[in-house]
């Protein structure tokens, strides 16, 4: 990366860490932790109970406290294999897993902003764009989604890594950091992110073929290579989690779960106002029904300054990056919209697995970093 030193690196990770703390100072340094919904009721509970069982000498395969027994290791959510989990074991496990939180908040940012160094952006665009994501509504949102932070905030290192797979003698290199990155998303705990990521991977690669062809007349297929060795690679790796997960998804509702149910919290279009303005979405939260308004994100905010600076990047930079930005954007957001599109429908029919994704509003996440990398450039 002949663009970014490492003191540019180490003053990024200085910087964000200081907002952090800043932001967060009742979790960093006094005795509060972060509860709210999913946390309290469902993540802690969960991997607590993972860490007793290691802590007794044992394996968490099983949980016994839920009816006669669930899988626990199978339970992706549970992320017992997930490296940065490590985490729990150092301290009371409340706190620890807060900052376990917090982690993934700095990866998030850290991670944008090296990949903005990548793409060439300014030290001052790169940690612009490094910013907004990480302290986006959405990824704010989502600590209370915990899995859902975890597994996107390892995104764009996987689009630092597919990157370089085009580039000769470093391919090779770079597709296994790119199936290693698609491992740490799922061992993160959120199977959707990994479906949407993979998914951008194929995109990326499709745009090549179709500019090659446009372009040179020829139908290359050798743009597809590099997808198909980071993901065959990455199922190979990953067999271990994803064989008892597929084999538990099977013995639940989620193998035949109607579109009414994968729909569910699709984002309504009102919403958007609350791209520029902070929980304007409350209004349907609050008098709404629960289940039939969106209630998994609590906020879409992204700011009025990054979204001009998304146009003015999408209209002036005329890049590869830049277009396929643009189209990712697009079509984020639309698929976010779920059952107010035709598309979703259509991606619920025919797209293989699409039906297990539960919530369109999970694609959100693709959308606000595609601002905050789009900003990046406009600024």
């Amino acid at each position: 990366m002949k663009s970014l030193s490492k003191w540019d690196a180490f003053l990024a990770a200085f910087i964000i860490l200081s907002i952090i703390c800043v932001f967060y100072a009742q979790i960093v340094f006094f005795d509060e932790i972060f509860i709210k919904r999913d946390i309290g009721r469902y993540y802690h509970p969960l991997r607590f109970i993972a860490r007793q069982i290691f802590e007794s000498g044992g394996f968490p395969f099983w949980n016994p406290y839920i009816f006669c027994g669930l899988p626990l290791f199978a339970t992706i959510q549970s992320c017992i294999l997930y490296p940065p989990s490590i985490i729990y074991y150092l301290g009371n496990f409340y706190r620890m897993f807060s900052l376990f939180i917090l982690l993934h908040i700095f990866l998030a940012g850290f991670f944008t902003y090296l990949l903005m160094k990548e793409w060439g952006r300014s030290k001052m665009a790169s940690f612009f764009a490094a910013f907004t994501f990480a302290f986006s509504g959405c990824m704010v949102s989502a600590i209370n989604l915990t899995i859902a932070l975890s597994s996107a905030a390892w995104f764009p290192l996987l689009l630092l890594f597919y990157g370089k797979t085009r580039r000769g003698p470093i391919a090779g290199k770079n597709i296994v950091f790119s199936a290693l990155t698609l491992l740490m998303m799922l061992l993160a705990g959120d199977p959707a992110v990994v479906y949407i990521s993979i998914a951008v991977l194929g995109g990326i690669s499709v745009y090549y073929v179709l500019e090659d062809l446009f372009d040179n007349g020829r139908f290359n297929l050798n743009h597809l290579a590099p997808f198909i060795a980071a993901v065959g690679l990455f199922l190979l790796l990953g067999a271990f989690q994803t064989i008892p997960f597929l084999e538990f998804i099977r013995l639940t509702d989620r193998k035949v779960m109607p579109f009414w149910v994968s729909s569910g919290w699709s984002v309504p279009p009102a919403d958007l106002i609350s791209l520029v303005i902070p929980f304007f979405n409350d209004v349907n939260w609050y008098f709404g029904d629960y289940w039939q308004t969106q209630s998994w994100l609590d906020n879409y905010y992204m700011g009025i300054i990054p979204l001009c600076l998304f146009f003015v990047g999408a209209f002036f930079d005329k890049s590869k990056k830049t277009n396929l930005l643009i189209l990712f954007s697009i079509a984020a957001l639309t698929i976010s919209l779920g059952r107010y599109t035709a598309l979703y429908g259509m991606m619920y029919k025919f797209l293989p697995f699409f039906r297990f994704i539960r919530y369109p509003v999970r694609f959100f996440f693709l959308f606000a970093f595609c601002v905050a990398a789009l900003a990046g450039g406009g600024l």
